[in-house]
């Protein structure tokens, strides 16, 4: 997901490249860089979506601004950042703090959430930069492309290069490599950085993973399916066409076993992952050294957040905790995972038609859209 931009009024992105279009303006998340990550925040609140605009909500319903917005990022660092609605072709956006006062303002074309103190700005001239907590550029913008800092890091793209830099703007890293041309480059996390290559002599897409000194932990492989998440990454083995997930080494920590996981996989110690063929495929949640902590019996199943995670079983999305007890039963013809408490549901009503709804970790319902939504399945 491209942090560095709000979500959008004018659909909803669900697990999968799944929009959710409807009579009126829903989110939007960009996606970029053929991953689809929803972050997980235990904070409470969130960005969300209303038929009259953007507000912040709290996990017990309450709506903590007292105006509405035209678009809404993720709680971060303390801020969260809301696009003003104005009919001037000028935007404005704005950073509001947890309990929703308005922090600071921005002019720019774009922003993303704060992090290690700074944020990714679009200025009006076309590039990023980086403002601090008083909406002052602290690294000038120039450059086409910037990912939010993280482990005291942030790669961008200047002049078709990418690099990484500090957070006073100092040339860490330039990414050069002979034969390969870098697509895209992720940010540290756990000393593990993604970054996404194309062979120009195999005409081919790579993935490879950088250690802190900038060094391949393991060589780059168009097998390797994502990034590191809690000191794992998913990994295909070319010989067998399973997944497993490989160490900071390269070497399977978890044998290829698996037909597919889901595209946010080790999550607060357990990965969503599926079993057999696509008839017959099952989804179910392994721990850190490959046990199953709960067996393959649902049809999907999402990643965890906040100790519950979205699954599907006879039809229907519910939500379970770690030891596969339904909290929230399965209602909903789709479901959206929790992130600050909150997570979004599709359920028919009594006419059939599509309700968005917001719920939290109880299953009360939060918001309930008067809007009819449709699904379209991207493939």
């Amino acid at each position: 997901m491209r942090v560095s931009c709000l979500r959008k009024r004018s659909a909803y992105l669900l697990r999968r490249c799944i929009p959710i279009v409807t009579t009126v303006s829903f989110c939007v998340v960009s996606v970029s860089k053929a991953e689809t990550i929803q972050r997980c925040t235990d904070a409470n609140i969130q960005a969300v979506s209303m038929d009259d605009g953007w507000g912040l909500m709290d996990a017990d319903g309450r709506i903590l601004t007292g105006q509405r917005y035209c678009g809404g990022g993720e709680y971060s660092d303390g801020l969260v950042p809301f696009e003003r609605c104005s009919g001037n072709s000028k935007k404005q956006f704005v950073y509001l703090d947890g309990i929703g006062d308005e922090r600071l303002t921005v002019d720019a074309l774009h922003v993303g959430s704060f992090s290690e103190g700074l944020a990714p700005v679009q200025a009006e001239s076309g590039k990023w930069g980086y403002i601090d907590r008083s909406a002052h550029f602290r690294i000038p913008a120039m450059f086409e492309t910037a990912e939010p800092f993280s482990e005291g890091s942030a790669a961008v793209k200047i002049d078709d290069e990418w690099q990484y830099i500090d957070g006073r703007g100092n040339v860490l890293f330039k990414l050069r490599f002979d034969n390969w041309k870098v697509m895209a480059a992720y940010g540290f996390e756990q000393g593990a950085a993604l970054v996404i290559l194309f062979d120009e002599k195999k005409n081919t897409y790579l993935k490879g993973v950088l250690d802190k000194s900038y060094h391949w932990l393991f060589d780059p492989t168009p097998n390797l399916a994502g990034g590191f998440r809690e000191r794992l990454a998913p990994m295909w083995e070319a010989s067998s066409g399973k997944l497993g997930f490989v160490d900071q080494s390269g070497h399977f920590a978890i044998p290829p076993q698996f037909s597919y996981f889901s595209e946010y996989p080790f999550q607060e110690g357990l990965a969503a992952v599926y079993k057999g063929l696509a008839a017959e495929q099952k989804a179910g949640f392994v721990d850190e050294v490959g046990q199953w902590a709960l067996s393959p019996r649902f049809e999907e199943a999402l990643h965890f957040c906040g100790g519950l995670a979205a699954v599907k079983e006879s039809g229907k999305w519910g939500f379970v905790d770690a030891h596969g007890q339904f909290v929230i039963l399965p209602q909903y013809d789709e479901a959206d995972s929790f992130s600050g408490g909150i997570a979004t549901v599709l359920k028919k009503d009594k006419a059939g038609a599509l309700e968005r709804m917001l719920i939290n970790k109880n299953g009360k319902v939060l918001y309930r859209s008067s809007n009819p939504a449709s699904i379209i399945r991207v493939n």
